[in-house]
């Protein structure tokens, strides 16, 4: 008998929020605007947004993977283990946004927050969809 624990849950979570989150801002644009000759369309700005979700979060995903490994050793139950990490989640998110220049306390432009809250949407989806694997017994 082998015991199994998923190493992968923050990992899945992380991708999903940084190939869905950006999904959002490029659609907006898509209806807002009619797209000329010269202005990027709504595939280069996915493209744009995605590298630079993708540089900015390394350091959440390493983060969140050793939280959720600590939480994993600690024997916790598995929603305790899900909300420590959406609640980790949102003070990584408030950090990397604020760093990005998003702070929380100015809320003057909306449009601004698009990215910031789509990303957060897909991070508690992400989190909740996808299920953490602890302890599955397997027989050889």
């Amino acid at each position: 008998m082998v015991k199994h624990v998923d190493y992968y849950y923050p990992v899945r979570v992380w991708l999903l929020s940084i190939t869905a989150g950006p999904m959002i801002f490029p659609l907006i644009m898509l209806y807002e605007k009619n797209y000329g000759s010269g202005e990027a369309g709504p595939l280069t700005v996915y493209g744009l947004l995605l590298f630079i979700g993708f540089l900015y979060s390394i350091p959440s995903l390493v983060i969140s993977f050793l939280v959720y490994r600590y939480l994993l050793l600690q024997r916790m139950g598995i929603t305790p283990i899900k909300v420590a990490l959406i609640i980790l989640g949102f003070v990584i998110f408030t950090a990397t946004f604020y760093v990005m220049g998003y702070p929380l306390h100015k809320l003057e432009n909306l449009e601004k927050w698009t990215l910031p809250i789509s990303y957060s949407i897909f991070f508690i989806l992400g989190s909740i969809i996808f299920k953490i694997e602890k302890d599955i017994e397997v027989t050889t």
